[in-house]
């Protein structure tokens, strides 16, 4: 039987770079000098995650303080040879979760002609909106993955109270979801993304955001 790889991380010289640029920032620069993160060897195949393209959009604020929980967590887990979280971890915060709410960030912004989108904006109906984004683009359980990770990276930020705002479990009953479901049809996904856009706007007037979408089939 072959060993098991052991994907600790050893080395001295990457933990002081790593914990050294991962300082604890109640109010970091927005935005940073440097604008991405490198991830050493694990089980994840990720090395790199650039936060770069998504600066410059109109939420800055935003991007720095996920940038710099990102920058914390890996150094935790750095620190802590992986026991405290994983490397593999906090890299699925940024590809699998991060990536989609910045994108969302810009389809908000771009529905309200432009503006900044401030840490003090994400609030329940941001985030219903933002539910209802991944509904029009994933399946139920894709749709779990990305809250969740999403979810661990805001729960980080120290400026908001974000316990008050995320829902604890919006995905429940998982397992008979995922084995009942159906993907949407074309027409299905065109009349969510037009009811995407309906809620957007009422959020922003401050109307409550519908809990779910009906479809008209």
């Amino acid at each position: 039987m072959s060993k098991a790889k052991d994907f600790k991380i050893q080395s001295p010289s990457i933990k002081l770079a790593v914990e050294g640029g991962a300082a604890v920032r109640l109010h970091p620069k927005v935005p940073p000098v440097i604008q991405h993160v490198e991830f050493p060897a694990s089980t994840s195949n990720q090395r790199v995650f650039n936060f770069a393209p998504f600066y410059n959009k109109g939420f800055d604020e935003v991007v720095t303080n996920c940038q710099s929980t990102i920058e914390r967590y890996l150094a935790l887990a750095i620190s802590s040879n992986q026991t405290e979280i994983s490397i593999g971890t906090v890299a699925g915060y940024c590809n699998g979760g991060l990536n989609k709410f910045f994108a969302f960030c810009e389809i908000w912004l771009s529905a309200m002609g432009g503006g900044k989108l401030m840490l003090s904006d994400i609030d329940r109906n941001f985030i219903a909106s933002f539910k209802k984004h991944l509904e029009s683009k994933l399946a139920y359980g894709g749709q779990r993955t990305v809250y969740f990770r999403l979810k661990s990276v805001l729960m980080g930020i120290r400026q908001v109270d974000f316990k008050t705002i995320l829902p604890g479990n919006p995905y429940p009953n998982i397992k008979q979801r995922t084995k009942s479901e159906k993907a949407y049809s074309k027409g299905e996904r065109k009349r969510l993304v037009q009811a995407l856009s309906t809620e957007i706007h009422r959020a922003v007037a401050g109307a409550e955001c519908n809990t779910v979408i009906e479809l008209k089939l």
